[in-house]
């Protein structure tokens, strides 16, 4: 693994998917937070190489927000499946299952007190477009320009 995580180009992509392989094996056998860990260290890299809208980038921040949710962490899990909802949309539509999944985990998880109680900013006061009185003109004649 090590000589390939210095690959670069094509092999840089074949080494991240093979740690996506690795980091599956490494959840099935019950060693989440090592996986947990190499995909959060791999997220950076992902988005070098595949983009910022990419199946890649969109499944990493899904299995991010998953394993936050397992270990009770729900905001987090919020984040991270927001972001991971907004790529698959764009991806993959609305109607897709992937996105459809997504979108029922993150319906449920923002009925969660820790995600629904969270304070969120007030919105900031806007400030007035027009902060003079009207300006009238008399028809054809040219408004005055603020140089003058």
């Amino acid at each position: 693994m090590t000589n390939l995580k210095d690959a670069e180009g094509m092999g840089k992509a074949k080494f991240l998917s093979i740690q996506d392989d690795y980091c599956h094996f490494l959840q099935v056998t019950g060693q989440k937070e090592r996986a947990t860990s190499i995909l959060r260290e791999s997220l950076e890299a992902k988005v070098e190489v595949f983009g910022d809208l990419s199946p890649e980038v969109a499944e990493t921040y899904r299995l991010l927000g998953m394993a936050d949710l397992a270990q009770g962490n729900q905001s987090g899990a919020h984040k991270k499946l927001k972001k991971c909802l907004q790529i698959q949309t764009i991806l993959y539509g609305p109607r897709d299952k992937r996105t459809q999944a997504t979108q029922q985990t993150m319906d449920s998880l923002s009925k969660a007190p820790e995600v629904a109680a969270k304070p969120r900013q007030a919105p900031r006061a806007k400030p007035a477009l027009c902060t003079r009185g009207p300006q009238r003109t008399m028809l054809g004649k040219a408004r005055p320009s603020a140089a003058d």
